[in-house]
């Protein structure tokens, strides 16, 4: 989410099990003053690498579909997104079998809300929970 007055980016970020069941959530503010692309790409980036920190094999959600099909076409991007996505297709690499695949905003309103969070706060936000099931 981004405002132009304050040119401040909200980000959110979920990490669910195959269950669905919330295993991680952060919620940022980045100082930005860049295209739609490039904070949707930042945002798969920092939800993959708060993954792959967190021991997880991350598959990314994203409602931003060009940015999920310019992560999975593979071309090379001579745009400045093109710096951001080139860090994202190195970071699976760590954790084989990650994959970022695109999800309506409407099947994932948390993520939508922690975005919102992410423009109120000073610090950014990380809750991680680890229960044996």
């Amino acid at each position: 989410m981004l405002t132009l007055k304050s040119q401040l980016v909200g980000l959110g970020i979920v990490i669910r099990d195959c269950l669905g069941f919330v295993l991680g959530a952060s919620a940022q503010r980045v100082a930005a003053n860049f295209s739609y692309q490039i904070v949707e790409a930042l945002e798969i980036f920092r939800g993959l690498t708060f993954a792959v920190e967190s021991g997880l094999l991350p598959i990314i959600e994203s409602d931003a579909l060009e940015v999920v099909n310019l992560i999975n076409s593979g071309d090379n991007i001579s745009s400045d997104v093109g710096l951001i996505i080139w860090d994202i297709r190195d970071l699976p690499h760590v954790v084989a079998g990650s994959v970022v695949v695109f999800e309506s905003r409407k099947a994932n309103v948390v993520l939508h809300q922690l975005s919102k969070l992410g423009m109120c706060i000073d610090k950014d936000q990380f809750y991680m929970e680890f229960a044996l099931r």
